[in-house]
């Protein structure tokens, strides 16, 4: 099993920095290389949810499916994702676990882990807890811009159905 483990605080609220984890539209903002984020089933963020997610891998846009395997408002989302540049079969964990450490700061605990197929994938594990390090403290960055602005004025709108 290759794995990757990063954590961060943010300075918001874990409703905050969860809205923006699991919001389709807001996911495509801060996770650099999504081109869409897409629903494939009914009704609102639960465990069994799916969806399309299509991210762009050097010159290709492939598309990985994915669906939700832990869901617990503002507190843990878990999904497992699969196709993209993975072989068939494999299917990569991902799980992000939000722990408030003040009145307005909130740890996010990330982890990321996959079990490589084919001699290919299992070489380049070995350069994922390296480069996959720096791909997530990319994204968090971005997060980080988007989660500590200040808040924008609240809209009288229906929220938009997530995935």
């Amino acid at each position: 099993m290759t794995s990757l483990a990063y954590s961060r605080t943010f300075s918001c609220t874990p409703e905050r920095l969860f809205d923006h984890l699991e919001d389709p539209a807001k996911i495509v903002q801060w996770m650099t290389g999504v081109i869409e984020d897409r629903p494939t089933s009914p009704g609102p963020t639960r465990v069994g949810s799916t969806f399309t997610m299509k991210i762009k891998e050097g010159r290709k846009i492939s598309e990985n499916q994915g669906r939700v395997t832990h869901f617990e408002r503002p507190r843990r989302l878990s999904v497992a994702m699969s196709g993209g540049c993975f072989p068939e079969g494999m299917e990569m964990a991902i799980d992000y676990r939000l722990e408030p450490v003040s009145g307005t700061a909130t740890r996010l605990d990330y982890t990321c882990a996959f079990e490589p197929k084919g001699f290919f994938l299992r070489l380049m594990a070995l350069l994922f807890p390296v480069m996959g390090k720096l791909m997530v403290k990319g994204f968090f960055k971005n997060l980080a811009r988007l989660v500590e602005a200040p808040a924008e004025a609240p809209s009288t709108a229906p929220r938009p159905a997530t995935r």
